[in-house]
């Protein structure tokens, strides 16, 4: 893991360990539950793609991120995040590398 990717991982991890942070199903919601883009001044929860669309601005640094993450899970990251029972937990463990 580069030190720039890990720097953005990171980022999401802490984004997504607040209560209430985490999202499944989309790349991200507003308060009412609506899917928003992950930018929207308005999303308050996050999928982790959509937690590193948020945090980096810079495109191939977050697919080169998404690229590590899914060969660490060896699934590819959006069914990972988004599999049945998967916890908020083993995601923040993801992005910073503990495979859950």
């Amino acid at each position: 893991m580069s030190t720039r990717t890990q720097v953005v991982r990171e980022r999401a991890a802490q984004l997504l360990e607040k209560s209430g942070a985490w999202a499944q199903r989309s790349s991200a919601y507003d308060s009412l539950g609506n899917s928003v883009a992950p930018t929207d001044p308005a999303a308050c929860a996050w999928c982790m793609l959509g937690a590193i669309d948020k945090v980096c601005a810079d495109e191939l640094i977050a697919n080169v991120a998404i690229s590590e993450l899914h060969c660490e899970l060896n699934s590819s990251v959006a069914r990972f995040n988004d599999a049945p029972g998967r916890t908020q937990a083993e995601v923040v463990a993801a992005l910073r590398g503990g495979v859950a």
